[in-house]
C-alpha cells in the first residue's frame, strides 16, 4: 500500500536557503575544509610530536648514559688511586707493626698521610691491636684487609675522631699475617668527587654502597646523615620509587628510570663502580629540564599550527563562497518552487561547471514546468465550464510524457463516457415512449376486455338459469316416468302431453347446445386474450412480470371452461339422443304399450341419469361462473395497473427528456457546434504560448 507524500504548504518554515542555519552547505564546506586541515595539521603534528618526543627521550637517555659511564669511570680511576695509594703505604719500609706505637712511627705515618692526601694513616697488628691503641679486630676492613684485599668502607663514624669518614686498608707488604695499614678519609672526598657533575641545572651524582646507604651526594648532608632510601621508604611511602631504583643499583644493574622523587620528575641513569664492594653510582637531573628542547618545539609546532588553521579557515571561506553562495540561492528559488512559485525569476550564473549546470537546468525546469502547468490548466478550466474538447498539443520530454498522454486519454475516454450516456439517454427516452404508448392501448384493450367480461358473464348467468330449468323438467320427468307404471292405463290420454314435454325437452336441448357453443367461444377468446396480454407483457420487461402472471391464470380458467363446455356439450349431446328415443317411443306407444310396463324401470333409470347430468351440468355452469367472476376482477386490477403502467412510462419519459437536458450543456469532440467553434476560434490558444523551451546545451570541461 502506497503511502501519501505531502508537500509542503507555502507558509511552512522549513530549514532551507538563508534560514539553513546550522544545515547550511556553505557552513559544512567550511567546516569540513577546516576540520580535514585540522585532522591533518593534527596527525602531522601528533607523529611529528611522537617522533620529536622519541629522539629528545633517546637523547636524554643517551646523555644521561654518557654522563653516567663517564662519572662512573671518573670515580673507579679515583678508587683505584686511592687502593693505589694504600697498596704503596702498606709497602712502604717506613710502615712497621708492633704493639706500641713509638713517636717515630707516628711521625712516619703522619709524614705519609701528608705526602699521600690522607687524613691520617694508622697501622694494626695482625689481632687488630692498632698503632693509636684501637681493637679494630671486629670492623669488616680489617677482616677484609687480613685476607689480603684492599678495601674501601662506606662512611663511618670514627670513634677516634667522632666523624663521618671512609677507611681504606691494605696489608702489610701484601700478606695480611703481618697486620694491615689503614687510613682515614673525609667520607666528603668522594662528594667533592661527583659535584663537578653538570646536566643541566638540575642536574646531580649521587653514590650507594651494597647496602644502599649514600656514600657521596651533592648534599654531603644526605652522607653523613648515612642515607638509606630503602629503609626510608619503609616508613615513608612517596620514596617508593627511589628505593626500588635503589635496590636495582645495589643488585648491580645498570640503567635509566624515571621516578617521582620529592615532588619532581626525575631521569636517572645508574651503573654499577668496578672493582668496589657493591658500590653503584647514579646521575640525575629533572625531565623537564632535559626535555625543554622538546617543549619548546611542541609550543612552536602548536603555534604553527595554529596560524595553518587560521589560514586554512580564510582559505576555506573564500574557496567556499563563490561555489556555495550560487547554490545557496539556487536552493532559495527551489524551495519558492517547491510552494508552487513558478513565476520568480531564476538567478543565472555562466559558467563551464557544475555551477552553470545547475543554474541552466533549474531555469529549463521551471519553464518546463510552468508551461506543463499552463497547458494543464487550460485544459481542466475547460473540463470544469463543460468543454470537453481540448486536448495538450505541445511536445514533452522524458517522464512528462505520461502526464500529457494521461490527460489526453481522460479527455478522449470523458467524450466516449458522456456520447454513451448520451446515446443510452436518447435509447431510454424512445423506449419510455413506446412503453407509454403500449401501455396506453394495453390499458384501452383491458377497459374492452373487461365490459366483454361482463357481457359473458351475463350470458353464463342466463345459461345457468336454464340450466335449473332443466333439472327441475328433468325431476317431473322423473316423477312422471314413476307414474307411467301405475297410471299406464292412462298412457293413451298422456301420449300427446308426453310428446309435447319431449318436444320442449328437445328445444332446450338445442339451446343448450347453443350456450355450450358460446361458452366455447369465450374460452377461445379469453385463451387469445391471455396471450395477448402475455406478450404485452413481456415487451413491458420488468414491470410486466404481473401482467404475465395474471394472462397465465387466465389461460388456465379458458382451458377449464373449454374442458367444461365440452363435457357438457356430450351431457347435452348424450340428453338429445334420449329425447329424440322419448319421441319414437312416444310414437310407438300405441302399438307397444303393452311392452311399456316392462320398459317403464329403464326409462325411469334413463331419466335419473338425465337428472344427474342437468345437475352436474348446472354446477360445471356455476364454476364458470366462479370463474369468469374472477377472470373480470383480474381484467379489472389488469386494466388499472396497465393505466398505471402507462403513468410511469410518461414519467420515465419526463426524468429521460431532464437527464438530456442536465447533460446538453457538455460540449463534446463530435459536437457540430463544436466544430463549428473550432473553425472560428482555436481550440487551444495556449498551445503556441506553452511549448517547452528547448533545454539548453551545456559543454562540461570536465
Amino acid at each position: 500500500m502506497s503511502q501519501e507524500k505531502h508537500l509542503p504548504t507555502p507558509g511552512s518554515k522549513k530549514p532551507i536557503g538563508k534560514n539553513m542555519g546550522k544545515n547550511s552547505i556553505k557552513r559544512k564546506l567550511q567546516i569540513s575544509i577546516a576540520a580535514l586541515s585540522t585532522i591533518i595539521t593534527l596527525l602531522f603534528g601528533t607523529v611529528n610530536s611522537i617522533i620529536v618526543y622519541r629522539d629528545a627521550r633517546n637523547n636524554m637517555q643517551l646523555r644521561i648514559q654518557e654522563n653516567t659511564n663517564a662519572y662512573n669511570h671518573s670515580v673507579e680511576n679515583a678508587i683505584l688511586i686511592f687502593k693505589t695509594k694504600i697498596e704503596s703505604i702498606s709497602k712502604d719500609s717506613r710502615i712497621r707493626t708492633s704493639t706500641g706505637a713509638s713517636e717515630q712511627l707516628k711521625k712516619d705515618l703522619a709524614q705519609l698521610a701528608k705526602e699521600y692526601g690522607f687524613d691520617s694513616i694508622v697501622v694494626s697488628d695482625p689481632k687488630g691491636m692498632t698503632s693509636d691503641g684501637t681493637d679494630i679486630k671486629e670492623r669488616e676492613y680489617f677482616q677484609k684487609s687480613t685476607n689480603g684485599e684492599t678495601y674501601i668502607s662506606s662512611p663511618l663514624l670514627s670513634k677516634a675522631t667522632g666523624q663521618m669518614i671512609m677507611i681504606l686498608s691494605a696489608p702489610v707488604n701484601g700478606d695480611g699475617s703481618k697486620g694491615i695499614v689503614f687510613a682515614r678519609l673525609s667520607c666528603d672526598s668522594f662528594s667533592k668527587m661527583i659535584n663537578d657533575i653538570s646536566l643541566g641545572k638540575s642536574g646531580y651524582g649521587f653514590i650507594v654502597d651494597k647496602t644502599g646507604t649514600v656514600v657521596a651526594h651533592k648534599n654531603q648532608d644526605n652522607v653523613n646523615q648515612q642515607l638509606n632510601y630503602i629503609e626510608t621508604a619503609k616508613t615513608d611511602s612517596s620514596f617508593s620509587d627511589t628505593a626500588k631504583m635503589v635496590q636495582n643499583m645495589i643488585a648491580g644493574k645498570p640503567g635509566i628510570e624515571s621516578i617521582h622523587h620529592k615532588g619532581s620528575q626525575l631521569t636517572v641513569g645508574y651503573a654499577p663502580i668496578p672493582n668496589t664492594d657493591g658500590w653503584s653510582i647514579g646521575v640525575a637531573a629533572k625531565t623537564s629540564e632535559l626535555m625543554e628542547g622538546f617543549y619548546i618545539s611542541i609550543f612552536i609546532m602548536i603555534l604553527f599550527i595554529v596560524v595553518f588553521l587560521i589560514i586554512a579557515l580564510i582559505c576555506a571561506i573564500r574557496i567556499a563562497s563563490p561555489i556555495v553562495n550560487p547554490v545557496i540561492k539556487m536552493v532559495d528559488r527551489l524551495e519558492l518552487l517547491s510552494q508552487g512559485d513558478l513565476h520568480s525569476e531564476v538567478p543565472e550564473y555562466v559558467s563551464d561547471d557544475e555551477i552553470g549546470t545547475l543554474s541552466a537546468s533549474l531555469k529549463y525546469t521551471v519553464s518546463s514546468l510552468r508551461s506543463i502547468i499552463n497547458d494543464t490548466t487550460t485544459v481542466l478550466d475547460g473540463v470544469e465550464k463543460g468543454n470537453y474538447t481540448l486536448t495538450i498539443e505541445s511536445d514533452y520530454k522524458a517522464d512528462f510524457i505520461r502526464l500529457k498522454t494521461s490527460i489526453n486519454g481522460i479527455i478522449t475516454n470523458l467524450n466516449t463516457i458522456f456520447g454513451n450516456f448520451r446515446d443510452s439517454i436518447n435509447q431510454i427516452s424512445n423506449g419510455a415512449d413506446q412503453i407509454s404508448s403500449g401501455a396506453q392501448l394495453l390499458a384501452s384493450g383491458t377497459t374492452e376486455q373487461a365490459a366483454t367480461v361482463e357481457e359473458l358473464n351475463a350470458s353464463i348467468s342466463n345459461v345457468a338459469h336454464h340450466a335449473e330449468e332443466n333439472v327441475v323438467t328433468v325431476s317431473t320427468v322423473n316423477e312422471y316416468v314413476k307414474q307411467t307404471g301405475i297410471e299406464l292405463t292412462k298412457g293413451n290420454s298422456y301420449i300427446q302431453n308426453l310428446n309435447q314435454a319431449m318436444n320442449e325437452i328437445g328445444e332446450a336441448s338445442k339451446k343448450i347446445t347453443n350456450i355450450t357453443k358460446v361458452i366455447e367461444d369465450i374460452a377461445f377468446q379469453t385463451n387469445i386474450l391471455a396471450l395477448n396480454a402475455a406478450i404485452e407483457a413481456a415487451r413491458a420487461g420488468e414491470a410486466g412480470k404481473g401482467f404475465a402472471v395474471v394472462a397465465d391464470e387466465v389461460r388456465n380458467l379458458a382451458v377449464k371452461v373449454s374442458e367444461a363446455a365440452g363435457e357438457t356439450s356430450s351431457l347435452l349431446a348424450h340428453s338429445s339422443s334420449l329425447v329424440e328415443n322419448g319421441e319414437t317411443l312416444s310414437q310407438e306407444t300405441v302399438e307397444i304399450l303393452k311392452g311399456l310396463a316392462d320398459k317403464a324401470d329403464f326409462l325411469g333409470e334413463s331419466m335419473e341419469k338425465i337428472r344427474s347430468a342437468s345437475a352436474e351440468q348446472v354446477d360445471a355452469i356455476q364454476q364458470i361462473n366462479t370463474g369468469l367472476t374472477q377472470v373480470s376482477s383480474v381484467v379489472q386490477t389488469n386494466a388499472a395497473t396497465a393505466e398505471e403502467s402507462s403513468a410511469s412510462s410518461e414519467e420515465l419519459a419526463a426524468q429521460a427528456q431532464t437527464m438530456k437536458d442536465e447533460i446538453s450543456w457538455i460540449q463534446l469532440m463530435d459536437d457540430k457546434v463544436s466544430e463549428k467553434k473550432q473553425i472560428s476560434e482555436p481550440v487551444y490558444e495556449a498551445a503556441e504560448e506553452t511549448e517547452l523551451p528547448e533545454a539548453p546545451v551545456i559543454t562540461d570541461k570536465y
